[in-house]
């Protein structure tokens, strides 16, 4: 294995074109020194190179290609071949260098220039003597790249040597991440996904490996590259959504609070003492020791906080070597939880690690570590279909670990944070970077297992974010003992779980555009607002879908630094009106974070309520608010609202319309 801080690519193999070459479906098919080249257009924007002749599992990640492939040209010219599709082109040389076009203007090359010595010169595209694949893509100064993931740092990933593999953070702290993504992109115009379960170490502008390239070392038999051209973030995930899928709908109720169960407390105890002090919430998410403190009557548990209006999710712990790569296992546990179903639990949470599979075989053939990745994609996989089969419900599962494709399989949560403002920061970082890796849900999940309580103030300030996530989940003890929280933190709880109820509409609206599109629920600036650079830095504010800005408080100064994107934007709490296109110095206040919602926007309330089964589908809408003249539609999955001209269309009866500085 090279020495990732001191590599030596003297020892890399290039690959060079040198022998024959012949027209396939698509592309081209190309003789190298270490094997076939294939390369094809594989979906609009998309591109497809595969090096190497051994057949690797695909474990499901991609889902079905396109129906109908795209129209192409193919071409070869001074020994180089390219292939060209709906105004974007890709082409390969001799030395195995490769460029992506979109439209008249190259995007992305091989990185260029070579430094004097062999060990510090990167090859474009290289076999190392273990087996693993090198690939050395071009960076300009400038060029910013995000995407890899679950990653708690800065979410432009220019600088940083990150890995691909799905390992326990133990807190949040360094680089290791339960949810893991091969795929970056760049403002630029591209997109790069490696189609693997193997290791995949992302040198991103590293200086130990060269300022001006994005190295990435693939562990697999095969290099399995798809290229994506688009003319900004968004475009580039819904083209690489097309690859690996997009969420499945979800239920309403999973939008509302998730409460963790204390280990000292049991399911029916938590749910009436949350219900007895007014705190809303729809889920009680059991720990380990949660479930055994009622084994005389666990069922009757259960059955009594389901009649309080609670959903109950219950941990899933498959640590035993389960292969679920064979079918035969796979079925084998998807129908072990027919049982726990029956019983009335509504979805289960996996475990984080599971097996170590580096010491098991896979019966695919890909065996050990090569199996690590895939077996967590599998296992979300396989209990998202136990619950399709055997819950009564829209099947979710509540997984702390991902991989490519696994967004298909709601919901994906945080891990545990260390209970400080950095790591509040933290969670908003990993929360974003998942988003702009594909993943469109991210529970916030805040708090731990263990009795750690944080301090009075970051407690209120964790509260008043964690209510703007896709999904929300509290599993601080001081909200389960609402009556040891002070007055004032008692009234932010209040107010914002309150707000989250009002805001379902809008939010199930946002998820339901994410089905549609790829774009993820917290959107962060760079993908928000490509073309205003001078915001992508602020990498903890976020916007909850298209209309709504949200300003976390990270310090406990109460002093917040923000980018207000150009145009006009109107404060959630006070209704002024303020200029955007500059940064901002405030301080906020105590009981609550800035909001800030885009002028022209209708947003949809709710009733305030304490869970979903209060509601009525039919008249959840309660108010419409309209900030200024409105431009666009209000975001809603279940109702048809237009605006034509100045005016709404197709409100339901009843309804009440506000105009705020109309």
């Amino acid at each position: 294995m090279i020495d990732l801080l001191k590599p030596d690519w003297g020892q890399a193999h290039r690959v060079r074109v040198t022998g024959p070459t012949s027209r396939v479906e698509g592309g081209w098919s190309l003789a190298t020194n270490v094997g076939p080249l294939v390369l094809t257009a594989y979906a609009s924007g998309v591109f497809r190179l595969r090096l190497g002749e051994a057949e690797v599992p695909d474990y499901g990640i991609l889902i079905n290609g396109p129906d109908v492939p795209p129209p192409t040209e193919i071409a070869e010219a001074s020994g180089r071949w390219s292939v060209s599709a709906h105004g974007n082109a890709v082409g390969v040389d001799r030395e195995a260098r490769l460029a992506l076009d979109r439209g008249e203007r190259t995007i992305l090359a091989s990185q260029s220039g070579s430094p004097h010595s062999a060990a510090g010169r990167l090859p474009p595209l290289a076999r190392l003597d273990d087996g693993s694949w090198f690939v050395a893509l071009g960076l300009g100064s400038g060029d910013a790249v995000y995407g890899l993931g679950e990653k708690w740092g800065r979410l432009n990933k220019r600088g940083q040597l990150v890995t691909s593999w799905i390992a326990d953070p133990e807190g949040a702290t360094g680089e290791a991440s339960y949810k893991n993504n091969p795929f970056a992109w760049s403002p630029r115009g591209w997109g790069v996904f490696v189609h693997t379960a193997g290791k995949v170490v992302h040198g991103v502008g590293f200086a130990q490996w060269s300022n001006r390239a994005y190295g990435l070392l693939v562990e697999d038999a095969v290099l399995d590259l798809f290229l994506i051209a688009g003319a900004d973030g968004a475009e580039i995930l819904e083209r690489y959504t097309v690859l690996t899928g997009r969420p499945a709908a979800t239920p309403l109720w999973s939008l509302g609070i998730w409460h963790g169960v204390a280990a000292d407390h049991g399911l029916a105890e938590t749910a009436e003492r949350l219900r007895q002090h007014g705190i809303p919430g729809d889920v009680l998410v059991a720990g380990p020791a949660a479930v055994p403190s009622e084994t005389d009557r666990p069922e009757a548990a259960m059955h009594k906080a389901q009649g309080l209006g609670f959903r109950i999710c219950e941990p899933e712990a498959s640590r035993e070597s389960v292969d679920l790569a064979d079918p035969g296992a796979y079925t084998a546990l998807r129908d072990r939880q027919r049982e726990r179903f029956e019983a009335g639990i509504d979805v289960l949470a996996p475990d984080a690690s599971g097996p170590d599979m580096a010491t098991n075989a896979a019966t695919s053939g890909s065996g050990g570590a090569g199996f690590h990745n895939a077996y967590h994609l599998l296992r979300s996989r396989c209990l998202f279909e136990a619950a399709a089969h055997y819950a009564r419900n829209r099947p979710l599962v509540f997984s702390r670990t991902g991989w490519s494709g696994g967004q298909r399989y709601p919901l994906q949560r945080g891990g545990d944070a260390v209970l400080d403002w950095e790591g509040l920061s933290a969670v908003l970082r990993g929360s974003l970077s998942w988003g702009l890796s594909g993943g469109a849900c991210y529970v916030g999940d805040f708090g731990t297992d263990v009795e750690d309580q944080p301090e009075e103030q970051l407690h209120a300030r964790w509260i008043q974010v964690a209510v703007f996530f896709s999904h929300s989940c509290l599993r601080s003890h001081g909200v389960v003992r609402p009556d040891a929280l002070s007055a004032p933190t008692r009234a932010v709880l209040d107010r914002h779980l309150a707000l989250r109820y009002r805001l379902l509409p809008y939010i199930e609206g946002v998820l339901a555009e994410a089905m549609s599109t790829g774009l993820p629920v917290m959107r962060a600036m760079p993908l928000a607002f490509p073309t205003e650079a001078e915001g992508w830095a602020f990498d903890t504010q976020f916007m909850l879908g298209p209309d709504m800005l949200i300003v976390p408080v990270t310090t406990p100064d109460n002093r917040v630094r923000t980018y207000l994107p150009r145009g006009n934007w109107i404060d959630f709490w006070t209704d002024e009106v303020v200029a955007g296109g500059r940064r901002l110095d405030l301080t906020a206040a105590e009981d609550h974070i800035p909001v800030f919602v885009r002028e022209g926007a209708v947003l949809p309330f709710g009733p305030s309520v304490q869970h979903t089964g209060e509601l009525d589908d039919q008249t959840q809408i309660e108010r419409l608010v309209v900030y200024g003249e409105p431009k666009h539609a209000p975001c809603l999955a279940r109702h048809d609202i237009t605006v034509l001209g100045d005016r709404l269309q197709g409100v339901p009866e009843g309804v009440v319309i506000e105009l705020i500085n109309h």
